[in-house]
């Protein structure tokens, strides 16, 4: 398996939370990688982006699951391929949606999480990326990181149905969100109730809201 050079963890983290919080987009080295076009992901949709649901057939977007009113999903065809992938990459990709903009598959390296699955090509791809921790600004949060993953994964019965998704890019998204307070309230805040750390997290997940 051929490695690639994901970068710097602290600056490639640092980069990554400022997207989601600005809605940018991540500058990512795919090469002629297309996995995340082709791996049975949903895509979600915000209202406020008009231009993408211009640019998408009406018939393929259907209202998000506990999402508000407004908030629309793309499935996937019967190959798992998204169904504006033209065979080459995105066929909308200048009105592409954020979703697709901000997605980083090393969000699964820098969480080591690659649940098993042989016929996922993006899972494969997510393992081959290979983080710098050469300097102390890195060191620490990965740490965090890898804490607050396994905090996650062991207690999920501690948080409402849901909380903690199943689907692994999201689950590596929502720990990035918050590892910093996470760990933190693991450390210095274990007398805390469920109840309250919910709260914090729930607090802390606000500044990602558009």
């Amino acid at each position: 398996m051929c490695e690639l050079n994901a970068g710097n963890f602290a600056g490639w983290m640092n980069s990554f939370r400022e997207s989601l919080v600005k809605g940018g987009g991540m500058q990512v080295p795919c090469g002629e990688c297309v996995a995340c076009c082709t791996s049975s992901l949903f895509i979600h949709i915000a209202p406020d982006e008009k231009e993408t649901m211009e640019s998408i057939p009406k018939e393929l977007l259907f209202p998000a699951p506990g999402f508000p009113k407004g908030y629309l999903l793309m499935g996937y065809d019967s190959k798992g391929f998204c169904p504006m992938y033209d065979g080459k990459g995105c066929g909308i990709y200048n009105t592409r949606p954020s979703t697709c903009k901000q997605f980083d598959c090393r969000a699964l390296a820098a969480v080591e999480y690659f649940p098993a699955d042989e016929g996922n090509e993006l899972i494969r791809q997510a393992e081959r990326w290979r983080f710098d921790f050469g300097d102390e600004k890195s060191k620490t949060p990965r740490e965090m990181v890898k804490r607050s993953a396994e905090f996650l994964m062991e207690n999920r019965e501690l948080f409402p149905k849901g909380f903690v998704p199943e689907d692994e890019i999201r689950f590596a998204v929502l720990v990035l969100k918050v590892y910093d307070l996470l760990y933190d309230t693991i450390e210095i805040k274990s007398g805390k109730s469920a109840g309250n750390l919910i709260k914090i997290i729930q607090a802390a997940l606000k500044r990602f809201d558009r």
